[in-house]
């Protein structure tokens, strides 16, 4: 209302440090003009089951065992049919479960079943059980990967944060055998090609071993499956495995490909001498020149 007073600052800073129910957070609320908020919409929740929507100076207090909140205003759309196909995937989940079968796995299904993909894919998914104070973090919509945060450990630790895509630390892909000539000589440049992706999509760099002993630096950024060439000039004989390992922007290093093998020989000198043509138009006085001296 216009006759309520602006909250100075972040009120929901306010509300996480004063506040054990969500009776108490309304309570707040309650005191404050809210209009800032009404192109919100925020999910407030405690430890004893209770929870709340808020769009501005509206509420919408939790009447089941559960509440559904997703991208649309409530207060616009109180009624089906709901302009969020998400909102009512999630309904229709917890109208067919009972609250005996709430579970960290249950809730693990609906968050999968709701996720987005393709141009706005859903970046990352949590779930709060509040009455053990736990925190699961999902990456993307791979719910096969957690981060588990225990509240009580992490508010110990004062102010910090963290980065999400640090947390799941997945490599790249081991890159593909490198591909490029077997054989060839000392001096001159070749080039080998290689590839390989990441599975959230990262950027990656390049590392190059081209059996000399030394490696090459990081090279890059290229994008994920993006074919990439390296060229090398060997100045020593000999065969030379060279092999290449990818790392991503959190530098999470993958396995060395497979080695390919690359061999240098010896260049043998072409000699041509009038006496050489000689012996070779003379086969048989070769074979004296042999026998004289016992060779």
């Amino acid at each position: 209302m216009k006759s309520k007073c602006k909250y100075c600052g972040n009120i929901f800073e306010y509300i996480l440090g004063a506040c054990d129910t969500c009776d108490e957070a309304l309570a707040i609320l309650d005191q404050y003009n809210m209009k800032i908020l009404e192109r919100a919409q925020i999910l407030c929740g405690d430890q004893y089951g209770d929870s709340f929507i808020i769009e501005g100076d509206i509420v919408h207090n939790k009447n089941y065992y559960y509440q559904v909140g997703t991208n649309f205003y409530l207060s616009q759309n109180p009624d089906p049919p709901y302009p969020c196909w998400r909102y009512t995937t999630a309904l229709a989940m917890f109208e067919s479960n009972g609250a005996d079968s709430l579970s960290l796995d249950f809730c693990g299904s609906v968050l999968d079943a709701v996720h987005q993909e393709g141009a706005y894919p859903t970046q990352y998914s949590t779930i709060y059980d509040l009455k053990h104070q736990l925190i699961y973090v999902y990456y993307y919509h791979n719910f096969n990967q957690v981060k588990v945060f225990d509240l009580s450990e992490e508010l110990m630790l004062g102010y910090h944060a963290y980065s999400i895509p640090a947390l799941f630390k997945t490599p790249p892909d081991k890159p593909l055998k490198p591909i490029g000539p077997s054989n060839g000589k000392c001096g001159e440049s070749y080039t080998f090609s290689t590839s390989t992706t990441d599975l959230y999509g990262d950027n990656i760099f390049y590392m190059w071993d081209w059996g000399e002993g030394e490696n090459s630096d990081w090279l890059g950024p290229y994008e994920s499956g993006e074919t990439v060439e390296s060229s090398h000039i060997w100045n020593k004989q000999g065969i030379h495995r060279i092999r290449v390992k990818a790392k991503d922007v959190y530098d999470c290093e993958s396995d060395w490909s497979d080695p390919l093998s690359v061999s240098m020989p010896k260049n043998k000198p072409y000699i041509n001498t009038p006496f050489l043509n000689f012996l070779q138009e003379h086969p048989l006085i070769y074979q004296l020149i042999q026998r004289f001296l016992h060779v």
